[in-house]
């Protein structure tokens, strides 16, 4: 008999310890997930749903596959490295390469913080809230999260607020009371894929939406700074997938919120007019997750590009130099956006300029992943790298077919 009750017991405790490590290690792949769903992503699902109605939701539930794909590629390569990308990339192919996977992405993030900043000033007007004071202090905010040059406590102000923003989109989704009949016959249509121009163009701006290159570098550096052991591959992978699900849920929510908009314009007004007609709570719970989808962002998004550019350059993480480009790179689009406003086109192309950005870095990763010298026994297998190189030739043969209509 006590022999049984020791077996039970160190069943027990094995269960708790695998039950720890799974709670130590979960954070990144989730965090990096819902920052996908910035403002721009926001954006980019309301317009889907104000011009085309449900019939782009297809293509969002297929990029699920290449979302977890180009992801868990890089949960990998940080878990087993212990490096970030912009660190391997250096050591592999030279700081040229580096810099030009780090650096692009750099530019447009600079960009995507006018939207952020734009997105966030738009859901503090929806609050009737002073704009610029406001602005101010989210800009103070994001600054003070990393003061203590710790990942863990970034995470520790992430993890809530991903739910929060999670649980607002859901329920704006909810309470839009979707045609669940055309949700099926048409948001799951297939044939939906071909359309005229315009439909390709907001296609590409989805796809742009899904697959932004902050997130291959905040991924992998985040893992890295965690400790992440070999043996949370299998927990790392199962939260990237997770995670790209509820994700593009959240863009399917964005999409069926975005059939109550009667216009292309994304204002204020737009805004009150749109989510009045599903009821007053809807406002208030839109405004402020267009605050929180900035903020979280802005963090993701500054922290990515950060370490993406001081890793490029061989200077390590949460060092002075990492502290500083963190600090600034927000800095320009802040004044931008005080004095001027932003558009939806403007938003639109840079979701499809993401897409091109991805280029130097995927196929680095895709190098990297496969590569038995870097990874020993954990590189991609045949199918597995045959199939991650499958997805990104379908990204960018997608962005280069939109160029050219």
């Amino acid at each position: 008999m006590s022999k049984d009750i020791e077996k039970n017991y160190m069943h027990q405790s094995s269960f708790l310890n695998k039950y720890k490590r799974f709670l130590h290690i979960i954070g990144p792949a989730w965090i990096v997930m819902i920052a996908d769903i910035d403002v721009g992503s926001i954006i980019t699902g309301i317009q889907s749903g104000a011009q085309y109605g449900y019939s782009l939701i297809f293509i969002n539930i297929i990029l699920i596959i290449p979302l977890f794909i180009v992801q868990d590629a890089s949960g990998r390569l940080g878990i087993v490295t212990k490096k970030g990308i912009g660190e391997l990339i250096r050591e592999r192919y030279g700081s040229k390469i580096a810099i030009l996977s780090s650096f692009p992405m750099a530019i447009t993030d600079i960009i995507s913080y006018m939207v952020e900043y734009a997105g966030m000033g738009i859901g503090l007007m929806v609050l009737g809230l002073p704009v610029i004071e406001f602005l101010l202090i989210i800009f103070l905010l994001h600054m003070m999260v990393i003061i203590t040059r710790s990942y863990n406590v970034a995470e520790k102000i992430l993890m809530p607020l991903s739910v929060l923003l999670l649980l607002f989109i859901i329920i704006v989704g909810i309470i839009s009371k979707p045609n669940f009949k055309s949700l099926v016959f048409i948001g799951f249509n297939p044939i939906n894929l071909t359309g005229n121009a315009n439909y390709d163009y907001l296609m590409l701006a989805n796809i742009g939406a899904v697959l932004m290159p902050f997130m291959l570098f905040f991924q992998s550096g985040a893992v890295a700074e965690k400790n992440a052991q070999i043996e949370d591959i299998k927990h790392e992978r199962m939260e990237t997938f997770i995670g790209a699900i509820v994700s593009q849920l959240m863009m399917v929510a964005l999409i069926v919120v975005g059939t109550n908009f009667d216009s292309t314009q994304f204002t204020k007004e737009a805004i009150i007019k749109a989510m009045s007609s599903i009821g007053t709570i809807a406002v208030y719970l839109f405004g402020i997750a267009l605050i929180i989808a900035g903020f979280f962002a802005l963090i993701v998004i500054s922290l990515g590009s950060a370490w993406g550019v001081v890793e490029s350059l061989g200077i390590k993480r949460f060092s002075k130099q990492m502290l500083l480009v963190y600090a600034i790179e927000s800095i320009p689009s802040l004044v931008y956006i005080s004095l001027f406003s932003t558009s939806v086109t403007f938003v639109i192309n840079l979701m499809i300029l993401l897409v091109f950005t991805l280029v130097v870095p995927t196929i680095c990763i895709g190098l990297l992943v496969g590569n038995k010298k870097i990874m020993g026994k954990y590189a991609y297998k045949k199918w597995e790298i045959s199939l991650y190189w499958a997805m990104i030739a379908i990204v960018e043969i997608s962005g280069l077919f939109v160029i050219f209509l």
